[in-house]
């Protein structure tokens, strides 16, 4: 089987979330056995009305309710849990709430691990969108080889276009922290566990980003939250010390910067 895993959260906008499980569900040339949706934390009466009447044809629906808050990665291992407990699923499919996947994003997704046995996690290319679909505003690429060295300066897969074997999650699980680098984060406990990383080179995502996201990534808040997990990834054994301070001396350096440079070399370094 093929199980969806999406948290949601009160920011979410119910037009986006249901453009993306849309195109995640119906509109796949192969369709999945199972959508799992959790909702972390309290969410608006319209968000909350459209998850209790949510119906997918012929797609198994679960919407998982969490109390309060608890971040993306702690979520995601609440749904992992759940669907331990349905069995026999094979492949595990990550999709954000505001994301748009090609129709062709899980078959073609799902060939390449069919044919690739040695590797764990994989992802796609994706095209970076600002508002809606047509203001396409760059591109994330990564690299088809090397992933393995790429790791230890970025996070080696593009999360919300990534498939998993599921049966990794015997051995590993999102870590339990609040912040926000956790693709980053499963993907170096994935390598350390002995598994090899892929990525389908073709464009399968629109990934919604823009000058909002960017925002967030700027400034020192966000380089604390930055330099508490290099050192915790480094306690871990997931990265060696002259590694993990580069990392922290170069994003120190970047983070910053002035808004408007920041933005500038963000958008001619990633947004390709």
């Amino acid at each position: 089987m093929i199980a969806i895993l999406m948290s949601v959260y009160k920011n979410d906008q119910v037009s986006q979330l249901a453009r993306s499980i849309i195109s995640i569900t119906t509109q796949q040339t192969l369709k999945p056995d199972y959508l799992c949706i959790v909702v972390d934390g309290q969410v608006n009466k319209e968000l909350s009305f459209y998850l209790e009447n949510l119906e997918i044809k012929d797609i198994n629906l679960s919407v998982i309710w969490l109390e309060r808050n608890v971040g993306l990665s702690n979520a995601l291992n609440e749904g992992i849990k759940f669907l331990k407990k349905i069995g026999g699923i094979k492949y595990l499919v990550r999709m954000d709430a505001d994301d748009i996947s090609s129709p062709d994003r899980l078959r073609l997704q799902v060939d390449y691990m069919n044919n690739n046995g040695e590797i764990a996690v994989s992802s796609a290319q994706v095209y970076i969108f600002d508002d809606n679909i047509e203001n396409l505003i760059g591109k994330r690429v990564l690299p088809s080889n090397r992933l393995t060295e790429f790791s230890k300066r970025k996070t080696p897969i593009n999360h919300s276009c990534s498939i998993f074997l599921f049966r990794v999650f015997d051995d590993i699980s999102y870590p339990n922290t609040r912040l926000p680098f956790e693709d980053w984060w499963i993907s170096l406990r994935i390598l350390k566990e002995g598994w090899k990383i892929g990525v389908l080179d073709e464009y399968l995502m629109f990934f919604r980003g823009g000058q909002e996201m960017l925002a967030r990534r700027a400034g020192l808040n966000y380089l604390i939250k930055e330099v508490t997990f290099f050192f915790k990834i480094y306690d871990e054994g997931l990265m060696s010390l002259h590694t993990t301070m580069t990392n922290i001396f170069i994003r120190s350096i970047v983070r910053v910067l002035p808004k408007k440079i920041f933005f500038y070399l963000y958008k001619k370094r990633f947004h390709r």
